[in-house]
């Protein structure tokens, strides 16, 4: 009987610390004092983390009485990714998703906001317990798993949990929708800077990881990560104008239902993706009846609210109602345009599955409509309304026309978004000078818009020019030619292990054209315990460029791989980086 006891031991402490979480909550629902029912929630959130830190404790030392250790790691799977593993499982991820969402109770002030949010709280713990339960026990002699190789990057040790501190900050913006309005603009302004770190992170990891020799391939997942996205961008900018203020309040009740029903649909496993998790089909069932039972009674409150305080000072007029519809109209009818292509894009497929939205759909859908943005990006902000104002701009886009007009290698798309993303800049620049607003406001506008078009220049080059070919080399063919003029030369294969797998590395030197010789050393996993393969790219850094070789498949006498070669792709991260750079300052 102990030692039973104490081969469960870390799933009974673990799930004792989720009940006791579930108790404090329920505590501090029925709390009339302010300071006790704060003290209840700073209760549940500790016992919520020593819960998580006790399944972190069980993935490292190899607790297999666990399901979830058991099914995603192994004995010889290394110590950080262990650690990933914790949230690389679909059970431990959404513990962590939970343990996340419990900080934000600690930042709510008001009494009624608290005790929505406990009721919110306790009614995900009670879902996670029904659907998918971390701390599930398994009996007997059964073989263990590891951790997806794709999740086995150093990268997944800060894309995950960054990336869900960014859509749960959503919660804390929906049940502090009627509170103080600087804390509601403080979270919009940090959610969107920590979503956009996240987004990026997850780009780079799957342009060197997955072998896709891409940064964005709109994949469902990352489709829906950019709807939360998209309504950080809407805040941001209406927080920015105070007679924008209710709208910014309806926002932040209608974002974090939306944020849920997107995380409902990734984690029911009904999306066809490489992110997606495979859940079971009462997952949807059990989701939609919390989602009515802690959501619904605080959207309604909160809506009630919002109507009662139209006369509030920092609630709109109704002239200040008509600039934000007339003056911003073409804006705001451009982006519920984007947001719908991308729920539609998401919707349709899971009624009709033969459809499916690649990336042609969307550049022929929403890249057009980008295109009007970056234009009003310059004019709006600066009330750059004259011609004389424009002047710089059409200067501009006649100066990068002229060096791109006569390449066979950019699309007529292509060409305008060079064209408009000039404009955009000389524009803005041009202004900013000419008013001489050198604010710290203005300052980082210019920055985070400068960016913008930088990226989106970035992206076009990269995808225009960029290619890729197939290779094969052999112990008596050593050498290629690749039809773009790079010369491979196989200098080397050496076997390379590790305590969970088996594989080998190339060395491979490469010379393009009027190039020197440079070396990349690709390599291929075998995971034993898994039996699945793995291709690791080796990348090389030429100023904004980068070239890339990924092996396919190798044997005793062949090395088939993939050579890719991607212009001005660093300017892509770059870009970000000065986006960045501008919300901190924002």
């Amino acid at each position: 009987m102990f030692q039973i006891l104490s081969l469960y031991k870390l799933a009974f402490i673990g799930q004792a610390c989720v009940f006791l979480s579930v108790l404090s909550y329920i505590a501090s629902i029925f709390k009339r004092d302010k300071h006790d029912q704060y003290l209840f929630i700073v209760i549940s959130v500790c016992v919520l983390w020593i819960s998580y830190i006790i399944l972190t404790y069980a993935f490292v030392f190899n607790d297999f009485s666990l399901k979830v250790v058991l099914e995603n790691t192994s004995v010889d799977t290394p110590i950080l990714y262990k650690i990933v593993g914790v949230w690389g499982a679909s059970a431990g991820s959404l513990h962590l998703w939970i343990c996340i969402l419990s900080l934000a109770g600690i930042f709510l002030k008001n009494k009624q906001s608290r005790q929505f949010f406990a009721l919110h709280m306790v009614g995900f713990l009670l879902f996670q317990l029904i659907v998918n339960p971390p701390f599930e026990t398994v009996y007997g002699f059964v073989t263990s798993g590891d951790l997806n190789p794709l999740l086995q990057d150093k990268s997944m040790v800060l894309h995950p949990p960054i990336l869900y501190t960014g859509y749960l900050i959503f919660s804390y913006i929906f049940f502090a929708a009627n509170e103080n309005i600087k804390q509601l603009k403080r979270a919009y302004k940090t959610g969107f800077f920590i979503l956009t770190l996240g987004i990026m992170l997850g780009s780079y990891w799957a342009y060197y990881e997955l072998g896709w020799g891409g940064f964005w391939y709109w994949d469902p997942v990352e489709v829906i990560s950019l709807i939360p996205w998209m309504l950080y961008l809407l805040g941001f900018h209406l927080l920015k104008n105070e007679s924008h203020i209710k709208a910014l309040r309806y926002l932040s009740i209608a974002a974090w239902p939306l944020v849920l029903i997107c995380f409902a649909l990734v984690r029911s496993g009904v999306l066809s993706s490489v992110h997606s998790f495979a859940m079971a089909p009462s997952f949807l069932m059990n989701f939609f009846v919390f989602f009515i039972c802690t959501l619904m009674p605080v959207i309604f409150f909160n809506l009630k609210c919002v109507q009662k305080n139209t006369t509030s000072p920092e609630i709109s007029t109704s002239h200040e109602i008509s600039r934000l519809y007339i003056f911003k109209t073409i804006p705001l009818i451009i982006w519920f345009g984007i947001l719908s292509i991308l729920l539609l894009s998401i919707i349709i497929p899971l009624f009709i599955r033969d459809i499916y939205f690649g990336p042609n759909f969307f550049k022929a859908t929403v890249w057009p409509l980008i295109l009007p943005i970056l234009a009003l990006m310059s004019i709006l902000p600066f009330r750059a309304y004259s011609f004389e104002r424009l002047i710089s701009g059409f200067l501009g886009a006649g100066i990068v026309l002229f060096f791109v007009i006569g390449s066979d290698q950019f699309s007529s798309l292509s060409l305008l978004s060079f064209c408009v993303c000039a404009f955009g800049m000389f524009v803005s620049v041009y202004n900013f000078v000419y008013d001489k607003r050198f604010s710290k406001k203005y300052c980082s506008m210019l920055v985070g818009h400068l960016g913008w078009y930088a990226l989106i220049m970035s992206c076009v080059l990269t995808t225009d020019l960029g290619y890729e070919e197939s290779f094969i080399l052999t112990e008596k063919n050593r050498q290629i030619t690749l039809l773009s003029g790079v010369h491979l030369t196989l200098k080397n294969l050496q076997p390379k292990n590790s305590s969970n797998y088996t594989g080998h590395v190339a060395t491979i030197d490469v010379q393009a054209r009027g190039q020197g010789v440079y070396a990349l050393m690709p390599e291929i996993h075998y995971f034993t315990t898994t039996h699945t393969t793995h291709s690791r790219m080796s990348i090389h850094n030429d100023f904004l460029s980068q070239s890339a070789i990924a092996m396919e498949s190798i044997n005793t006498h062949t090395l088939k791989g993939m050579y890719y070669d991607r212009p001005y792709i660093q300017g892509v991260w770059l870009s970000v980086g000065v986006i960045l750079l501008a919300l901190v300052f924002a």
